[in-house]
């Protein structure tokens, strides 16, 4: 696959998008997507009406961002128009200073193009969105640009620019050369568990950022980390809720794959524990090179998950019972699989954290801010250098912090 870009295209078939990525794994892996233990699909929880999915991003890259997002009234046209210009003008001005090479994708709210800036040779990735604008306001409501505003960190994507021309929305993002997805597909051997344990920690270093800074991601996924060089990056914030926002929330968010069993079960009540169940399969992925739980439905999501984590019980997990009550639903009866049987590759510092961030219970897994302090992350044995910490991002913050 090639360059991709930092954001999101939506197309209409979520269905055919996950059989297509399903089948690449049963390819690569000449095995078949199965349950890890029989082999068998179950059923229980009804399948919804299948709604527009978003697939994996085409995503972006590049440097360390210059936010070039400033206030202004609804008339104006470009987000860094100087005052006086004309809007429509300054507008062809700005986006004149990118040369368009070609598209990466195309989806049902916008497309995504490869340009590079003509003024300093800088290769960014462009969003251009089909939905018209006519004001500043409606922009500026837009989750993906109010989050990236304020999420301002090395393992993030960088916003560079926003601009408006012709009622037409474009974000400009920075480029990078692509995503976890692909640089997983493209390995013939196992990923080394130094270059595992430097992926997840920049990833929970973009985790705990977000998650302190009073948002939640919603869609954590291989194809929404970028990847460049040794830098990891998370992207696509379409789907990024605040923490303090008022529930109830969308059903339906995040890659089934990676979906917590909360949200399987239909809870329109949750928090960040979402994004750290998804860390949790993501890591086990890098290992394996293998989804953990590739679900061909709900119900058989649910199913795999028992499978090896073991069928949750009321004192473990009582809202989970209370959810599929709710349902009619009824947890298939399985013994836990021991994890070290499923990622052999980690050792039992990385077995424990993963079993530590996907536990049953969101209220029990660990904070991003815990994670970070695993011995996982520190020094091993082998006088493997320890990633780096970014101090003002993890020490001294509470587990509190994500879950107010």
């Amino acid at each position: 696959m090639g360059v991709a870009s930092g954001m999101r295209v939506l197309c209409s078939d979520q269905t055919l998008q996950e059989q297509r990525r399903a089948a690449e794994y049963n390819a690569r892996q000449q095995a078949p997507v199965v349950n890890p233990i029989t082999g068998e699909m179950a059923g229980g929880v009804p399948e919804p009406k299948t709604a527009t999915r978003r697939p994996p991003s085409v995503l972006v890259s590049c440097v360390w961002m210059r936010m070039a997002v400033r206030a202004q009234s609804s008339s104006r046209a470009p987000l860094c128009a100087e005052d006086g210009e004309d809007p429509v003008s300054s507008a062809r001005h700005l986006m004149n200073r990118y040369k368009v090479l070609k598209t990466l994708g195309d989806g049902t709210y916008g497309s995504v193009l490869k340009a590079q800036n003509k003024q300093t040779n800088e290769w960014v990735a462009i969003k251009r969105m089909k939905q018209k604008y006519y004001s500043w306001d409606e922009c500026m409501k837009l989750r993906e640009i109010a989050s990236l505003r304020k999420l301002i960190h090395p393992n993030i994507v960088k916003l560079k620019e926003v601009i408006r021309e012709n009622d037409e929305l474009h974000l400009v993002f920075e480029f990078m050369e692509a995503n976890l997805y692909e640089f997983m597909k493209s390995r013939v051997r196992a990923i080394p568990e130094s270059k595992v344990r430097n992926i997840m920690f920049q990833t929970m270093q973009a985790m705990n950022y977000v998650h302190k800074h009073g948002y939640f991601h919603r869609d954590m996924k291989p194809e929404n980390l970028l990847v460049s060089g040794e830098t990891v990056k998370l992207a696509d914030f379409g789907l990024a809720r605040e923490i303090r926002a008022r529930p109830p929330f969308t059903e339906y968010v995040s890659t089934r794959w990676y979906r917590a069993p909360e949200v399987l079960l239909r809870s329109s009540i949750y928090n960040s524990p979402l994004d750290i169940w998804a860390c949790g399969g993501i890591m086990a992925e890098l290992y394996t090179l293998r989804p953990l739980f590739p679900g061909a439905s709900e119900s058989d999501q649910l199913y795999k998950i028992c499978s090896v984590l073991g069928t949750p019980t009321t004192v473990s997990w009582p809202e989970g019972f209370k959810l599929a009550a709710q349902l009619g639903y009824r947890f298939p009866q399985f013994v836990p699989t021991r994890l070290e049987t499923l990622v052999p590759q980690a050792n039992a510092d990385g077995i424990q954290l993963m079993q530590a961030m996907m536990q049953w219970d969101p209220n029990r897994r660990h904070s991003a801010t815990k994670i970070l302090h695993h011995p996982f992350f520190e020094a091993d044995a082998l006088n493997e250098t320890a990633p780096v910490r970014m101090r003002d991002n993890v020490e001294g913050e509470s587990d509190s912090a994500e879950m107010q």
